[in-house]
């Protein structure tokens, strides 16, 4: 898997394997169990970690206790509290494991070791993804109904969705698991 992700961050960003090597190899292998949380609200957003196996979700919880699931995120992906690290922010929002994990996990040595030139172009990649992937999500809250949000997430979570609870992806949704389980997909 690690030469996986080699290949993946290297076509996105154009890493060498020396400077990914450097980084990777000051990180260490970790296993997450379903629903343990690997960062929550006040936790530094240095860490994170390279997803080897699992999946992983991100959530907020608001002030009555309600869950609101921002993103899901499986093999490959980046996990982390990427705009509170970009800003220098504690972290504020849940990360959790919905299947048992495996991550590369790394924090501030990592990330300090990242800050060179090398490393910039994966950086802005990686924050333009983010930001047409909220653009979109936004969008479509506001312009498409639940059964078209529900296709749109089969788009982006196809890979994932037989191991993502009904309830989260519900949640992701913004409807409840029963709105969930009335909507028929057309193929």
């Amino acid at each position: 898997m690690y030469d996986e992700l080699f290949q993946k961050y290297q076509h996105i960003g154009g890493i060498s394997n020396d400077d990914w090597t450097k980084v990777v190899s000051t990180m260490h292998v970790k296993s997450l169990d379903k629903a343990q949380i690997f960062l929550r609200p006040g936790d530094s957003s240095d860490t994170f970690a390279l997803i080897l196996d699992g999946v992983g979700r991100h959530y907020y919880v608001d002030d009555q206790g309600k869950e609101w699931t921002k993103s899901f995120a499986g093999p490959g992906d980046l996990l982390g509290a990427y705009a509170e690290m970009l800003q220098g922010l504690e972290s504020r929002t849940f990360i959790e494991a919905i299947s048992g994990m495996k991550i590369i996990q790394g924090g501030k040595r990592e990330l300090e070791l990242m800050r060179t030139v090398a490393w910039a172009n994966l950086w802005r990649k990686l924050a333009e993804d983010h930001f047409i992937k909220k653009e979109n999500r936004e969008y479509e809250f506001l312009k498409f109904d639940a059964a078209a949000r529900y296709q749109s997430y089969l788009h982006y979570y196809q890979h994932l969705d037989h191991l993502i609870p009904r309830k989260f992806v519900a949640s992701y949704l913004g409807i409840t698991p029963q709105a969930l389980s009335r909507i028929t997909i057309k193929p």
